[in-house]
C-alpha cells in the first residue's frame, strides 16, 4: 500500500543526495506540475524495471497525471525525464545574460601596456621616460634586455590615463634617442603561460622559485636544468598570471631576474649536406676533373698530363717534336711531330741525334728522387 509520497531523483547516481519525496494526489497519481516545481523542464518519470533491468516510462494522460506502475510507488526510485532541447536553450540564455552583464563594446576599455618597437640599443629607460612624459603621466616603463644586460631593441610602456595612451597611438612614429620608433598595442590571442627566467643566483632551487612566483598565481610546473646553468622555466596555470609577471621587475636573493617569453629554438643550418654551397672537389673549378684525376690503377708517368712522362716518353704540343723511349730509356728511331695543320709525320733519326737523346735521358733519370724525398 502506498504511503502517499513518491521518491523522485534527477539521476540514479546521486539519488540519495539529490532525490526528493513528492506527495501523491488523492487518486494515488502523481501530478507532473508538482514534479516540475522541483525539477525544471521535467516532462515525465521513468524507473528501472525489476524484471528486465531496463528503464521503463510511466504512463501519463493529457492532464499531466502520472499513473503508478504495477509494483506501486513505494518500492521504486523514479528518475526525472527532462526536455533536453529546452534545457540547452535555457543554458544558452544564461550564458547570453552573463555576457550582457559585461561592459559593452561601446564602453571605454583600458589600453594597458603598449609595446615600443625599434628602440635604439643605446636608449635607456630614462631616455624613454623623458620623451613620453610629454604625453602624460607614465605608470610603468621597461626596456627588455638579454642575459648580458644589453637592450633587445624593444620595451613596454603604460600611462595612468588612457587619453595619454591614445595620443601616443595617434602618432605613426616617435623619435627616441635619435631613432624612429613605433608604438603599438600588443596583439596576443592567448596569454603565454610558460616563462623563461634568467640570471638565476647560484644555489637557486625549485622551492625558491615556487615560493617567489606563487605569489602571482598558481604554478603548474617549475623546471631548472641540471647542471645549474643560470636559468629556469616556470609555467602558470593561468596565462593572465604570467602576463602580470611579465609587466614587472623581479629580484631573487637581491639579484635581478630576466623574465621573458621563451624564444623558439633556432633552426640548425645543414651545411654538411652541401645544400648551402655548390661544393666541388679540389681541381674541378673551371676545367674537367679528368685533367687532374687519372683512372685508378694508372702507373706513375702514364697519367697523360700532356707533359713530361717516364717510359712512355714526352709528347710535345704546338708543333714541337716529341720522342718515344723504350723500357731501357733508349730513344727509338722514330719521332712524332705535330704539324700546324694537325697531321703527323714520321721520320728517321740519325745516329748523332739518338746518342744525344740517350745522354739527356740518362742524366734526367739519374737526378730523379723517390716520392717524399724532395725538400
Amino acid at each position: 500500500m502506498d504511503n502517499g509520497v513518491v521518491f523522485v531523483a534527477p539521476n540514479e547516481e546521486n539519488a540519495d543526495e539529490e532525490g526528493i519525496e513528492i506527495p501523491l494526489e488523492e487518486d494515488s497519481t502523481c501530478c507532473l506540475k508538482v514534479v516540475q516545481s522541483q525539477f525544471a523542464n521535467a516532462v515525465g518519470l521513468r524507473f528501472r524495471a525489476p524484471d528486465t533491468g531496463r528503464m521503463r516510462a510511466l504512463k501519463m494522460d493529457e492532464n499531466g497525471k502520472l499513473y503508478p506502475p504495477a509494483q506501486g510507488w513505494n518500492s521504486l526510485t523514479f528518475i526525472v525525464v527532462v526536455d533536453k532541447k529546452r534545457t540547452r536553450e535555457e543554458e544558452g540564455s544564461r550564458v547570453q545574460e552573463n555576457d550582457n552583464k559585461k561592459p559593452s563594446s561601446g564602453a571605454p576599455e583600458k589600453i594597458g601596456d603598449m609595446i615600443i618597437l625599434g628602440l635604439s640599443y643605446k636608449a635607456t629607460e630614462d631616455d624613454v621616460k623623458e620623451y613620453f612624459e610629454t604625453y602624460g603621466e607614465i605608470k610603468s616603463c621597461e626596456i627588455k634586455k638579454d642575459y648580458a644586460g644589453n637592450s633587445r631593441g624593444f620595451g613596454f610602456i603604460s600611462f595612468v590615463s588612457d587619453d595619454s595612451a591614445k595620443r601616443v597611438l595617434t602618432e605613426t612614429y616617435h623619435n627616441v634617442s635619435g631613432r624612429k620608433c613605433e608604438v603599438r598595442i600588443p596583439k596576443r590571442t592567448e596569454p603565454e603561460r610558460k616563462l623563461f627566467v634568467g640570471r638565476l643566483p647560484r644555489g637557486t632551487n625549485e622551492e625558491d622559485l615556487t615560493e617567489y612566483f606563487s605569489t602571482f598565481g598558481s604554478l603548474a610546473d617549475v623546471y631548472i636544468p641540471r647542471p645549474h646553468r643560470g636559468f629556469a622555466f616556470i609555467t602558470f596555470e593561468k596565462g593572465d598570471d604570467a602576463d602580470v609577471v611579465l609587466k614587472q621587475k623581479h629580484f631573487l636573493k637581491d639579484a635581478p631576474l630576466n623574465v621573458t617569453i621563451p624564444d623558439p629554438p633556432a633552426k640548425k643550418q645543414k651545411f654538411a649536406d652541401g645544400d648551402q654551397f655548390d661544393r666541388k672537389p679540389f681541381g674541378q673549378y673551371g676545367r674537367d676533373s679528368s685533367t687532374y684525376y687519372p683512372p685508378t690503377g694508372t702507373p706513375y708517368g702514364q697519367q697523360g698530363y700532356g707533359g713530361y712522362g717516364s717510359q712512355q716518353g714526352y709528347s710535345g704540343s704546338h708543333g714541337a717534336p716529341g720522342y718515344q723511349y723504350n723500357s731501357s730509356g733508349n730513344a727509338t728511331a722514330t719521332q712524332s711531330m705535330q704539324v700546324e695543320d694537325g697531321s703527323s709525320a714520321r721520320q728517321e733519326l740519325d745516329a748523332n741525334e739518338i746518342e744525344f737523346l740517350d745522354a739527356i735521358v740518362k742524366k734526367v733519370k739519374g737526378n730523379r728522387k723517390p716520392v717524399g724525398q724532395w725538400n
